[in-house]
């Protein structure tokens, strides 16, 4: 739960998923040039590439994935601070024109303790396979049917790749809450709190049920 007295909310990833994501973005490429160095040493071009190449491609997509789940934002009366590494973006309750609550509708997915998700955005954001903000789709009906298909899940999480990293995803836990003393939460947060924090800030929430 959100103290009363408290004038913020700061949301950060989650602490096992971030140390998991760094230590692979950090082992990846000494492991790289090894297979690199091994191979020109041996001077062989055969099926051995395939290893870095593949070490490369899977880099590439952690790291797309960790930028857009990686981020960390501040929640105040005035707006929303997204902080990711040393950048910092800002945005005023108003220049959020998009506040929606998205619900989940199947129980899987890297946020399998979340049954739903308030969306925030300075654009409008489309119900489509890139803006959805689980892997097992929401109450749209075409993500469902694409999520009901086996391997669709993974297909929506490999779309999801291409979602607009301005985006702010604040993902609510199905089961109470508690935050530090300091208002910080990390990975999901308490939905009751969250949105009574909101409402003492004055701020109007759509409901997507």
């Amino acid at each position: 739960m959100v103290d009363t007295l408290q004038n913020k909310i700061t949301v950060k990833p989650d602490k096992e998923y971030a140390s998991c994501i760094k230590f692979f973005l950090k082992i990846i490429p000494p492991v790289v040039i090894v297979f690199i160095v091994l191979n020109l040493y041996e001077g062989s071009v055969d099926y051995r590439w395939g290893a870095p190449v593949a070490l490369c491609l899977g880099y590439l997509i952690l790291l797309r994935q960790w930028r857009l789940t990686g981020q960390s934002y501040i929640f105040d009366s005035k707006g929303v601070v997204v902080m990711f590494g040393k950048k910092e973006w800002r945005y005023t309750w108003d220049e959020l024109k998009h506040k929606q609550i998205v619900y989940k509708v199947q129980e899987n997915g890297r946020f399998a303790n979340a049954n739903k998700c308030l969306v925030l955005s300075s654009e409008a954001v489309k119900d489509s396979l890139r803006s959805t903000p689980f892997e097992a789709g929401n109450k749209s009906e075409k993500l469902r049917v694409i999520s009901g298909f086996k391997g669709g899940s993974a297909a929506l999480g490999v779309i999801q790749l291409f979602q607009s990293s301005s985006i702010i995803k604040v993902y609510f836990d199905s089961k109470q809450k508690i935050c530090d003393s300091e208002g910080l939460y990390y990975g999901t947060v308490d939905y009751v709190s969250f949105m009574a924090k909101l409402s003492e800030w004055g701020i109007q929430i759509e409901d997507a049920v």
